[in-house]
């Protein structure tokens, strides 16, 4: 039953929507897209860090119609060694109509950080804006999440979840400086102690109409396939944007 669930999911994923309910409509069709990279260094008691955040994103629409590419890579080296080299790759196609979106997404993920060979990750739902000003927006959605992760710690294991997937998204900007809320939670069906959850922000400065100077914070949580492990990620970083 979960393969029949999956091949249904994979095949609308690659004809459909997405979980991110933000959209401007175009008559034409627009290109855009925005590329970013943080770097920070730390040194406590003689131990160095290195951080990485690099995020790579274009997005193509036409009237109700929106399809975006988004890359994340992130790589923390700590005395030398690394401790996070971590990829994400998600397929963003959407339908939107006035304050309401139809969507899909597919999501594949390298984690070292989290003992992760690869994860896939599918989900498909319905989200709307719930506030639509124009210096403030919010968004709520909701998605049933097909996942199935590899992971490797002594031997392999493999895991496969369907979630159900609560989005909020708050966004707007004032004078040049704009700010983005997110914040997600995704219970297993059939058992809510099996979870996962995380929230994000995110200050922009415009420095112009292209270039930004970016603040950001993430925390993430996932139950885990093994036992006595840390699941809880949270990462800082300071950067630049440019956006096209």
């Amino acid at each position: 039953m979960k393969r029949i669930i999956l091949a249904l999911l994979i095949l609308i994923g690659f004809t459909a929507y997405s979980q991110d309910t933000t959209f401007i409509y175009s008559k034409n069709w627009k290109h855009s897209g925005m590329g970013s990279i943080a770097y920070t260094y730390l040194n406590v008691n003689d131990v160095e860090q290195h951080i990485i955040n690099t995020v790579l994103f274009h997005d193509n629409s036409y009237k109700h119609f929106d399809i975006s590419n988004q890359i994340k890579y992130t790589a923390l080296i700590k005395s030398g060694s690394p401790v996070t080299n971590d990829v994400i790759y998600r397929l963003q196609p959407r339908l939107v109509y006035k304050k309401f979106t139809v969507f899909n997404y597919t999501q594949l993920s390298y984690l070292w950080s989290r003992r992760v060979n690869y994860r896939i990750e599918e989900g498909i739902g319905a989200g709307m804006f719930i506030y639509k000003g124009s210096k403030f927006k919010a968004t709520l959605s909701d998605a049933v999440l097909y996942t199935k992760t590899e992971y490797n710690k002594d031997s392999t294991i493999n895991r496969e979840f369907i979630r159900s997937s609560t989005r909020l998204q708050l966004m707007g900007e004032l004078s040049n400086i704009k700010y983005f809320i997110e914040m997600y939670y995704q219970p297993a069906l059939g058992d809510i102690s099996n979870y996962n959850y995380s929230y994000n922000a995110k200050l922009s400065y415009m420095m112009d109409k292209k270039v930004s100077l970016n603040i950001a914070l993430v925390k993430s949580y996932e139950s885990y396939a093994f036992a006595n492990t840390k699941n809880i990620n949270t990462n800082f970083s300071v950067g630049i944007g440019y956006t096209y």
